[in-house]
């Protein structure tokens, strides 16, 4: 018989899914830096891409100024 089905079949059925294993055995997890909503994740996307956009004009614009003169 499969050792990891015997080990997981003998918890008490009401105890099966009713935390989160990784808590328990991770004190640390808690403590982990907060995850950005959707819309928070979206925004930040938008703002550094707008800034790469705005960096790559004004490298295109001093290079155009070099070399025309």
């Amino acid at each position: 018989m499969n050792s990891d089905l015997v080990t997981h079949s003998n918890q008490p059925a009401d105890r099966r899914g009713s935390h989160d294993e990784t808590t328990l055995r991770d004190p640390s997890a808690n403590s982990a830096a907060p995850r950005l909503t959707r819309r928070a994740s979206l925004m930040l996307a938008l703002v550094l891409s707008l800034a790469l956009w705005t960096a790559v004009w004004v490298a295109t614009g001093l290079f155009a100024s070099v070399v025309l003169g």
